[in-house]
């Protein structure tokens, strides 16, 4: 099997391409199919495994970046993930031009604002607390939420 098996877009293909990935692993083969679903999961894999890809693929894939807001909403426990997570989402989309935008505590809380003001996020990654802090003061809006 190999990723162009998925039916992903050819812009997709070209971002996967440039990261020189060939072949899905094995969480990846079981995990995409059933995102691209729109189905939820709850997977558990071994550190290497592939699985921020697992679930970026599909997220990256479904995500339009002409629609301004937030389509995707991916929380994590550290700052490191998020990190981490976004950098991997930002390397699947690069041919799609999409937005990734990173929150977490410990950054100037105005400039993420500022940002979500601006509409064009595709996908926030962000730690817990951070996420609750811009909901609750109405920064984050998760109408436009896909995945």
């Amino acid at each position: 099997m190999l990723f162009k098996d998925f039916g992903l877009s050819k812009e997709f293909l070209a971002g996967i391409g440039a990261l020189l990935y060939e072949t899905p692993t094995e969480v990846q083969k079981e995990v995409i199919p059933q995102v691209l679903l729109g189905k939820d999961l709850i997977v558990q894999a071994q550190t290497g495994t592939g699985k921020t890809s697992a679930y970026g693929i599909p997220v990256v894939e479904r995500v339009t970046p002409k629609v301004r807001g937030v389509q995707a909403l991916i929380l994590v426990p550290t700052r490191e993930l998020a990190l981490q997570v976004s950098e991997e989402l930002k390397s699947l989309g690069k041919f799609k031009r999409l937005f990734v935008l990173t929150i977490y505590g410990g950054k100037p809380l105005q400039r993420q604002i500022d940002f979500l003001k601006k509409g064009l996020n595709n996908i926030v990654v962000g730690t817990l607390g951070r996420v609750k802090d811009l909901l609750n003061k109405g920064y984050l809006n998760y109408t436009r939420l896909i995945i």
